[in-house]
């Protein structure tokens, strides 16, 4: 009933409708996914739908595997990041109007250790402007890192525990490299890492979310978590 509301309204005011799903992983854990399915699709032109989520390795399941409920039922479209010109100017903008001032090298410190990941740069430059009374200096910086890392120290603590010997040399490897020329002969001879071995790794860090790969780089999905495990799992 809750699914049909949409087509519903659509219907009665004769307009179309968008319904947006944000984190739609999270049905997978529900076995809802053919049901979810089968009433959606009853919807025609009237209703639209949007699914997004965090979870990219579920996500990609969802809609790529044959046996889901939802293989090519969509259609993909690849978000670009936000550009470290537009954060600048956001950022800016915004200690500006509370008579704070930043740097641009310190926006640019912020971008490299979130690689401009929205919630975490976003959440970085709130500690740093909450801790600013005029200028941000480079301590005050590292300080809300610092303090981003402790909160969150458990949670990372508890994520790597759960990882392999093999996976925890990898994701250091990742790091080490910037993610990138991972299956350079010279790289991996000098990390001790066989290619299939390298490989069967990566595929097993994506599949539980710990890193993904976009276009020739492999990535941490939590940026944060890689500066913790640079500073306290040398």
């Amino acid at each position: 009933e809750v699914l049909n509301l949409p087509f519903a309204y659509a219907k009665q005011r004769h307009t179309q409708v968008v319904v947006v799903f944000d984190e739609f992983q999270e049905i997978a854990q529900f076995d809802l996914e053919n049901k979810f399915r089968s009433i959606i699709q009853t919807h025609g032109r009237e209703v639209g739908y949007l699914f997004s989520g965090s979870k990219k390795s579920i996500l990609g399941h969802m809609f790529h595997d044959a046996s889901k409920a939802f293989y090519k039922s969509v259609k993909h479209v690849h978000i670009e990041e936000i550009s470290l010109e537009d954060w600048v100017d956001f950022i800016q903008t915004k200690f500006d109007s509370t008579g704070k001032v930043i740097e641009l090298h310190h926006i640019e410190e912020a971008f490299r250790l979130t690689q401009g990941f929205p919630y975490y740069m976003q959440q970085l430059m709130f500690e740093v402007w909450n801790g600013t009374e005029n200028e941000v200096d480079d301590a005050l910086v590292q300080k809300a890192v610092q303090h981003m890392v402790e909160r969150e120290y458990d949670l990372y603590s508890l994520v790597w525990s759960s990882l392999t010997p093999n996976q925890k040399k990898t994701v250091k490897y990742i790091l080490q490299h910037d993610g990138k020329s991972l299956y350079s002969i010279e790289n991996l001879q000098e990390a001790g890492l066989a290619a299939t071995t390298l490989k069967s790794t990566l595929d097993a860090l994506v599949k539980k979310d710990v890193c993904d790969r976009t276009r020739d780089q492999y990535i941490l999905v939590d940026p944060i978590m890689g500066y913790w495990v640079q500073t306290y799992m040398r």
